[in-house]
């Protein structure tokens, strides 16, 4: 469990180097910041769930402990549709950020691997919640009588995490959003840091809003296809034979874990 949100690091900060690349300072920093809650509330929920599972870590050991732990599915739960870049959620604001400069810098090679990437990440973070909290419990009687809710200790900094995952992407809100109501508070924060060298390339499409806008809803629409995809391939009677499957037909891009 701990491996697949490792993996996941690695490709948000992919967009955070995707954005310094076309000179999107501020929607680099941007997604650091939102990405500092709700990965750390996927980890720290991980945790909880090998802690619950008393050292578990193998996903194909668990199934159905949404209701051993509610608070850490929940909380998790809140997490990977932050990741996943659903709205109003953190992780929506700050990846859709990204994208839109992206794509705003003509760089549309990078921006449709950003579009991609959303998908698998909606899809792998989908499968995730799946093999851990649905499906039928594939631990042993002894585990079983063992499982527990994390103590309060554990659970409160995920309902923190949890909180700031909904609300923090509300300080970098989109223009689409602050051309009727608001205003940037992130950037406007980060502005004098970035006078002199923000939007260092300079050569930005300067679109419509209506575009930025649009594009948002592709993104959205990306994530629940990735998310629709892993429900249908692997929740929840038929987990090993359709994920088994899709491991051998594409074994070279696909990981057990």
């Amino acid at each position: 469990i701990k491996r697949v949100l490792a993996y996941s690091t690695v490709s948000q900060l992919g967009y955070m180097f995707a954005a310094l690349g076309v000179g999107a300072f501020f929607a680099a920093i941007f997604h650091v910041f939102t990405h500092a809650f709700f990965k750390a509330l996927l980890f720290l929920g991980a945790g909880s769930v090998i802690y619950s599972m008393h050292h578990e870590q193998n996903m194909e050991k668990m199934g159905g402990l949404r209701k051993h732990i509610p608070v850490t599915f929940w909380t998790m739960a809140i997490g990977t549709l932050a990741i996943a870049g659903l709205p109003p959620l953190a992780g929506f604001f700050s990846k859709d950020e990204i994208l839109w400069k992206v794509f705003e810098s003509q760089n549309y090679l990078i921006w449709v691997v950003g579009l991609v990437v959303a998908g698998m990440t909606a899809f792998y973070m989908a499968r995730l919640m799946i093999l851990t909290f649905f499906g039928k419990e594939r631990f042993d009687k002894h585990t079983a009588t063992r499982i527990h809710e994390s103590p309060f200790s554990m659970i409160m900094p995920l309902v923190v995490l949890a909180t700031g995952s909904v609300f923090v992407g509300f300080l970098g809100l989109p223009a689409w959003i602050t051309a009727i109501f608001g205003s940037n508070l992130f950037e406007n924060f980060l502005e004098p840091s970035f006078e002199h060298v923000y939007r260092a390339t300079g050569h930005g499409l300067h679109a419509p809003i209506s575009l930025e806008f649009g594009l948002a809803i592709l993104s959205v629409l990306v994530a629940v296809v990735g998310i629709v995809v892993a429900v249908r391939l692997i929740l929840p009677s038929r987990v090993y034979q359709l994920s088994g499957n899709l491991a051998k037909i594409l074994r070279w891009i696909y990981s057990k874990y």
